[in-house]
């Protein structure tokens, strides 16, 4: 056989086998692939969490041309994660593009109960867990490790699957006495108060000494001591 025949065969074989890759490259899979990367290199992931991506299943009625050139990907800088317009273009002389949609959800640990907590118990390693849930569909404070709430009491009943959050808890609840430190450079002093309301660690709430009767704005320390600052 020829060298001609040869190259003529060879250059045939090229031309149908780059024609085949073309043609499985750009099925609705590799498509719907290439949108999924593309949000991921776009979009931030939280910390401590994670995106979920769902790009949109291509009409199967759709004719995709294969595309000689690195196909272009792009997304509005502005958009509702709940419906993603993502363009994927083919620019050449015979140029196409098409749009593909994709919605995303950021996902984030919370704590939230493992069983029923009736009101008063004490929170622990029995009781809650760590769940992995929807940003978007969040309310009010939440906690993403469960050192944050152990050894809080509930102050309301918790129903299993319930976020734990400030409006059903307390480090020290209302009406509970607690030991008032009341610190400045040189000295501290100590005594004793009555809670007026509930609260966490770190959070500043309404106390009545019980010497003097009169009310003070106390940062709670631990579960049974608040502090001012003279």
């Amino acid at each position: 056989m020829s060298k001609l025949k040869i190259l003529l065969l060879f250059s045939c074989f090229s031309n149908i086998f780059s024609n085949y890759t073309l043609s499985q490259e750009l099925d609705s899979a590799y498509l719907e692939n290439l949108v999924k990367k593309h949000l991921e290199q776009q979009l931030t992931t939280p910390e401590q969490g994670e995106l979920n991506i769902e790009v949109r299943k291509l009409d199967p009625r759709i004719s995709i041309s294969p595309c000689s050139q690195p196909l272009t990907v792009s997304s509005p800088k502005k958009f509702n994660p709940r419906n993603i317009n993502v363009q994927i273009s083919c620019n050449t002389k015979k140029a196409w593009r098409l749009f593909v949609t994709a919605k995303v959800t950021t996902v984030i640990p919370v704590v939230v109960a493992k069983q029923y907590i009736a009101k008063g118990s004490q929170l622990s390693i029995d009781n809650i867990t760590i769940d992995k849930q929807v940003a978007a569909k969040i309310r009010g404070e939440f906690y993403s490790q469960t050192k944050n709430v152990i050894g809080v009491k509930a102050t309301k009943s918790i129903s299993k699957g319930k976020i734990i959050n400030r409006m059903n808890i307390c480090l020290v609840c209302k009406g509970e006495q607690v030991i008032i430190n009341a610190s400045a450079t040189n000295f501290n002093i100590q005594t004793s108060g009555i809670a007026l309301s509930n609260g966490i660690q770190g959070q500043t709430i309404s106390v009545k000494n019980s010497r003097s009767g009169r009310v003070i704005q106390a940062k709670i320390k631990t579960a049974k001591q608040v502090e001012i600052n003279l």
